[in-house]
């Protein structure tokens, strides 16, 4: 899984890119959601559908968590479609393709016993028919970083990334949560690249 690269979702939609998760940006959730808040246990089941060459993974497992499994359409290894999902699981953790958010929303919603977590970026929150779809049901936290990550770049095993012009969150969703969502913020600025440091791992 680490050494194939492919583009989730790419033959659904060609405009659909495969961005890694920075090794950090998925730390600071887990320190939201598992330090701080014991959203996550150990004993919780884990989806991860569309996980490229396993960034996201690859934190998980580093935390502690062992009930994984973890998937990408494109992927020669594991090619198993999400949107043929017939298991349920505790939690479905990703970054998905961003044409296919809505999608994976109501697929998420489908398949998961307590919630799902995805990083996408901001401007999800936009949209009227998005709005009229429920598809904020049972968001309960956005947290948006202060800082924004070019994902376009090979992520780095420190965890560092440049900046780019995109506004990217942590959006968390709870199984029968009602009401508005949380918004906070992580500060992800000492993550960011320095100059002179481009180069350096």
């Amino acid at each position: 899984m680490d050494q194939k690269k492919g583009k989730a979702f790419i033959h659904r939609s060609s405009k659909i890119d495969f961005y890694e998760t920075p090794y950090s940006i998925t730390n600071q959730l887990l320190e939201e959601v598992y330090i701080k808040r014991k959203l996550l246990h150990f004993s919780d089941s884990i989806l991860e559908p569309a996980c490229g060459n396993g960034a996201i993974v690859r934190m998980l497992k580093n935390k502690g968590f062992k009930k994984i499994t973890a998937y990408d359409i494109a992927n020669t290894e594991m090619p198993l479609d999400f949107f043929k999902e017939k298991s349920s699981y505790d939690w479905v953790i990703t970054n998905p393709p961003y044409l296919l958010a809505d999608e994976f929303v109501e697929k998420a919603r489908e398949v998961s016993l307590r919630g799902f977590v995805f990083f996408m970026r901001i401007n999800f929150l936009s949209g009227q028919k998005r709005f009229r779809d429920n598809r904020f049901k049972g968001l309960k936290w956005v947290f948006i970083l202060t800082r924004m990550p070019d994902l376009r770049v090979e992520i780095r095993e420190d965890g560092k990334y440049p900046t780019a012009g995109i506004v990217y969150a942590w959006y968390i969703w709870v199984q029968n949560y009602v009401g508005y969502p949380i918004v906070k913020w992580i500060d992800n600025g000492k993550y960011v690249l320095r100059k002179g440091e481009r180069r350096k791992e």
